[in-house]
């Protein structure tokens, strides 16, 4: 595939891998499963919006119905395979310490791989196409100011999940 095909398709591996280990990070919680449910079930649906729209946009481009429709299917079942995991392990073997470790690593895991697919993959197309480029400076700094905003109204979120 060229390399304008293989963005969308590293963005959609990493954020389904992203998916799998934060859906193993809730299966393994015990006291905080339902504040981290509601949680993710608000980032799982913005981060399909942003998927269906990278989705939408290579549609658009050519890629086939089929293709489109696999992804789509996958990024769906990936949290829900990932939260039975952890509930399978969680009932399996009980370990307080170790299960809270293994909930921090995979929860460190998923951000990290979830930040570095937005900021490389997504900031990274949308900030140099050609749209973006000729579009006023005001909108420019609005469009900066919101992302800045989201992912402090994220971090407040954080504070409490």
């Amino acid at each position: 595939p060229t390399p304008k095909k293989m963005g969308p398709l590293m963005l959609e591996l990493g954020i389904s891998i992203h998916s799998v280990v934060i859906g193993l990070a809730l299966g393994l919680s015990s006291e905080e499963f339902t504040t981290l449910f509601i949680a993710l079930c608000f980032h799982q649906f913005f981060e399909g919006i942003g998927i269906g729209n990278v989705l939408a946009e290579n549609a658009k481009e050519g890629a086939s119905q089929r293709v489109v429709l696999f992804f789509t299917l996958f990024y769906g079942l990936t949290t829900p395979v990932g939260i039975a995991i952890g509930i399978a392990v969680h009932q399996s073997s009980y370990d307080a310490t170790g299960q809270m470790l293994a909930t921090g690593v995979l929860e460190s895991i998923s951000s990290g791989i979830l930040m570095y697919m937005c900021l490389v993959t997504l900031m990274s197309d949308a900030c140099s196409s050609k749209k973006f480029m000729e579009s006023p400076k005001l909108d420019k700094g609005v469009a900066f100011f919101a992302l800045f905003a989201g992912a402090t109204a994220m971090a407040l979120v954080g504070i409490w999940a």
